[in-house]
C-alpha cells in the first residue's frame, strides 16, 4: 500500500501500518510511514484526511491485534516482531529502520 499527501500527490510513501483509533467517538485511519531517513528513526503518522491512497495493494501485510485488542494492518517487514513495530513507533533507534529495510530486501521489496 502506498499513499501520498493531498499537498504533494507526486511523492508516495510505503504504508507500514494502518490503525483505527477512536478519538471523541471519531474513527479515522492512521497510516504509519517513514517520511525521511534523516529526520528521526521511525514512523510518521498521516491521518486519513491528509492522504490519497495511490496503491491499495495489501500484498505482504498482516492483520494483527494491538495491546488493547484492536485490529491493525501491518507490513510483514515492519512486524518481524512486535518489538520492532513498537520501536519504530517510538523512534527508539536508527538501527530499527535499518532492520526494517533489511526485512524489505529479504522480501524483495524496494524501500
Amino acid at each position: 500500500m502506498r499513499v501520498a499527501t493531498k499537498t504533494n500527490l507526486e511523492k508516495t510513501y510505503i504504508v507500514y501500518g494502518v490503525y483505527w483509533p477512536t478519538f471523541n467517538d471519531n474513527l479515522k485511519a492512521h497510516y504509519y510511514v517513514i517520511e525521511s531517513d534523516d529526520e528521526f528513526p521511525g514512523f510518521s503518522v498521516f491521518i486519513e484526511d491528509e492522504v490519497v491512497i495511490k496503491d491499495p495493494s495489501l500484498d505482504h501485510y498482516l492483520m494483527v491485534k494491538d495491546g488493547y485488542g484492536k485490529d491493525m494492518i501491518v507490513h510483514k517487514a515492519a512486524y518481524s516482531s512486535e518489538d520492532l513495530f513498537d520501536a519504530l513507533i517510538n523512534h527508539d533507534s536508527y538501527d530499527n529502520v535499518l532492520k526494517l529495510y533489511e526485512n524489505m530486501r529479504a522480501l524483495s521489496i524496494k524501500p
